[in-house]
């Protein structure tokens, strides 16, 4: 927290693999003591089980989960 200057804020930079911001959100919000590499490696394992048990494309699943975990609006 700066006591001159506003931060910045930093642009939202979508994961390597599926070119997603929401999973980079979520392994940011996974990650434990800065340990992004294990936090990948946990979220992109667990993707390719879905994609092996659920025969579909795991980031499919993964929107769909979020749009279920999300509050409807009315």
């Amino acid at each position: 927290m700066p006591r001159r200057k506003r931060a910045v804020k930093r642009p939202d930079v979508p994961d390597a693999k599926f070119k997603s911001r929401n999973v980079a959100r979520f392994i940011s919000k996974l990650m434990y003591d800065g340990k992004r590499s294990l936090a990948e490696r946990i979220v992109y394992d667990a993707f390719d089980a879905i994609e092996v048990r659920q025969k579909r494309a795991p980031l499919e699943v993964f929107e769909q989960a979020i749009r279920n975990a999300t509050p409807s609006i009315k």
